[in-house]
């Protein structure tokens, strides 16, 4: 998804104090939000960003906890939205990297523009029964309703796509979870603890309503971290 750092709503002062959120406040933020932008922006989720981690050992963790937080968390309502033109003018298709442009260009027709390929919308592979690309689709596919954008300090950014209608929930939710998240990573690191692996990360999710994570998302979460760690 193709956004600029102007259309994600800043959700930090939330956090100001620095207490613990509650559901409860994050609804109250969120449905103040959907009135004052009728759902036309994204919700800021700065909480799922490698500068948030307290524990700097754990940045392969963080290279696919996003794509962790949407296939644990995210519950689909199989509307379609995610693959279609609507009122996000502005959003043009989803952003490929060059391998995945290789592979989708002898199916269908690319946008190329910046140096970007993006695959437009309307969907070509979006059929009756669902996407006939499910099990290759690109990585901003399975991000949705996350997106990113590069911010002016050229940190990135990240924030949950208001339009989906499971969005709501699924900001509520990971908000939560990054908070024990971060609270569980500080202990291990004044514990002197170098290591927090995916075990951990299913143990801790136990406590919330959550999804079975399939075999695709999970090897594809795997091959995030082995490419992170050969890139550091």
């Amino acid at each position: 998804m193709i956004f600029t750092e102007s259309q994600i709503t800043d959700s930090s002062a939330i956090f100001s104090n620095g207490s613990i959120v509650t559901s409860d406040e994050l609804e109250r933020h969120w449905d103040e939000i959907a009135v004052s932008t009728e759902l036309k922006s994204v919700m800021g989720l700065d909480l799922l960003t490698p500068e948030s981690s307290p524990n700097p050992s754990s940045a392969s963790l963080m290279a696919f906890l996003p794509l962790y937080i949407v296939a644990t968390f995210h519950k689909c309502r199989q509307c379609g939205n995610c693959c279609r033109p609507n009122y996000r003018k502005w959003d043009k298709g989803v952003v490929l990297s060059r391998q995945e442009a290789v592979s989708l260009e002898p199916k269908c027709r690319l946008i190329k523009k910046n140096s970007q390929y993006i695959l437009p919308y309307p969907c070509v592979f979006l059929k009756t029964k669902g996407c006939a690309q499910y099990e290759e689709r690109p990585y901003g596919c399975r991000m949705f309703p996350l997106t990113s954008v590069k911010s002016t300090d050229g940190l990135e950014r990240r924030g949950i796509i208001m339009l989906c209608p499971a969005a709501k929930e699924l900001y509520v939710t990971a908000t939560l979870f990054l908070q024990d998240l971060y609270r569980t990573l500080e202990t291990a690191r004044q514990q002197g603890q170098v290591r927090f692996n995916m075990q951990d990360l299913e143990n801790l999710k136990l406590g919330y309503e959550h999804n079975q994570v399939g075999p695709d998302a999970l090897n594809y979460m795997k091959k995030l971290a082995f490419e992170y760690n050969r890139s550091v």
